[in-house]
C-alpha cells in the first residue's frame, strides 16, 4: 500500500513538473514571436524616452522623425538592435508570468464554489502577484538590456556592450546591488501592468461564449488589445521614470548633479524601503519641474500602439500553444 502511495505521489509530481514546463515553453515562445514582430516600435520608444539624457544628441522631434532618422543614421537593422537581449529577457519573464499565474489563480479560487469563474478583482490580484514575483527574478536582464541599447545611442564601442562587459562595468562601479538599480520602481510599474493586462484578459476571456462562430480568435485578440492598451496608458509614466532612474549617471548620460545624486540614493537604498520611495518621489518631482507632465509621456502613443498588439498576440499565441502542447500525451 505504501509503495502504491509512493508511486502515485511520484506520478503526480512528475505530471506537475511536466505541466509547468509546458506552460513555460508556451508562454516563452509566444512572447518571443510577438516581441520580435514589434521590436522596431520598442526601439524607437526607448530612444524617445531616454534621449534627453544623451550628451550631444540631436533630439528626435517626434515619432516620425525617429523612424526616418534611425535607419538613415544607424541602418535598418538597428531597429532590432538589442532585440536578442530583449527576447532573452522577455522569454523567461513571460514564461514565468504565465506559469505563475496558473498557481496564483488556484490560490485565488479559495472560498469560491468549485468551478466558479474568478471575479475581476481576483484575476487582477493573481496577475499582480505573478508580475511582482517575476520581476524580482528577471530584473537584472531588464537593466542590462536598457543600458546596452541606450549606450549604443550614446556612441559606446560595440566591444563594450556585451552582456558580460555591461554587467562587469556596472558591478565594478556599484557592486552587485547595481544590477538591481530601479527594482522598486520596476515592481511598481510591472505589478499593475500585469494585473490590468493579463488579469483583465483572463477575466474577459472567461466571459466569451465558447461556441463563438469565429472560434473566439478575434474576440481574444480584441480582448488582449483592449487590456494591453489600457495597461500601457495607465502605467507608461512609471515606465519612463524607471528608465530615467536606470540610466541616470551612466556613462554617456548626464543630468543635473541633484538628479544624479537622487537617482544614486534611490539605487543604493534598500529596495522597497521608505527611503527608496522618498527618493523616487523626489526624482519624479524634479522631472516634472524640468519638463512638466509631457516628460512622462514621451513616446506614450507609440508605446500604446506597440504594446497593445504585442500583448494581444502574446496572450492569444500562449492560449493556442498551450492547447497544442497540453493535447500531446
Amino acid at each position: 500500500m505504501a509503495a502504491g502511495d509512493e508511486g502515485r505521489g511520484s506520478n503526480w509530481a512528475l505530471a506537475a513538473v511536466t505541466d509547468f514546463a509546458k506552460a513555460l515553453s508556451s508562454g516563452g515562445l509566444a512572447s518571443a514571436i510577438a516581441k520580435t514582430a514589434v521590436a522596431p516600435f520598442e526601439r524607437v520608444k526607448l530612444l524617445l524616452q531616454t534621449q534627453t539624457l544623451v550628451v550631444g544628441h540631436r533630439p528626435y522631434t517626434n515619432v516620425l522623425d525617429a523612424f526616418v532618422r534611425i535607419p538613415r543614421e544607424q541602418g535598418v537593422l538597428s531597429f532590432w538592435r538589442g532585440n536578442l537581449m530583449n527576447v532573452s529577457r522577455i522569454v523567461p519573464s513571460y514564461a514565468l508570468r504565465f506559469s505563475l499565474l496558473d498557481k496564483y489563480q488556484k490560490m485565488a479560487e479559495y472560498g469560491l464554489s468549485p468551478g466558479a469563474p474568478l471575479p475581476l478583482s481576483r484575476q487582477m490580484a493573481a496577475g499582480a502577484l505573478s508580475g511582482f514575483t517575476t520581476v524580482l527574478v528577471t530584473f537584472p536582464l531588464d537593466l542590462l538590456r536598457t543600458q546596452m541599447s541606450a549606450r549604443l545611442e550614446a556612441g559606446a564601442k560595440v566591444a563594450d556592450l556585451g552582456y558580460v562587459a555591461t554587467a562587469r562595468d556596472i558591478v565594478s562601479r556599484e557592486g552587485v546591488s547595481g544590477l538591481y538599480r530601479g527594482v522598486t520602481i520596476s515592481s511598481l510599474e510591472i505589478t499593475p501592468y500585469v494585473a490590468i493586462s493579463l488579469g483583465g484578459y483572463q477575466w474577459l476571456k472567461s466571459k466569451l461564449p465558447e461556441d463563438s462562430p469565429y472560434g473566439g480568435m478575434w474576440m481574444k485578440l480584441g480582448g488582449g488589445w483592449l487590456t494591453g492598451i489600457t495597461a500601457s496608458l495607465i502605467c507608461y509614466p512609471i515606465d519612463t521614470l524607471k528608465r530615467h532612474l536606470m540610466l541616470q549617471g551612466t556613462r554617456g548620460f548626464e543630468g543635473s548633479h541633484f538628479a544624479v545624486e537622487t537617482a544614486a540614493a534611490a539605487a543604493k537604498a534598500t529596495p522597497f524601503s521608505p527611503t527608496t520611495f522618498s527618493m523616487i518621489g523626489v526624482y519624479a518631482k524634479g522631472m516634472y519641474q524640468e519638463g512638466g507632465v509631457r516628460v512622462f509621456y514621451r513616446g506614450c502613443l507609440l508605446n500604446a500602439f506597440k504594446s497593445a498588439p504585442a500583448a494581444s498576440l502574446t496572450f492569444y499565441l500562449n492560449d493556442a500553444l498551450r492547447e497544442l502542447v497540453f493535447s500531446q500525451k
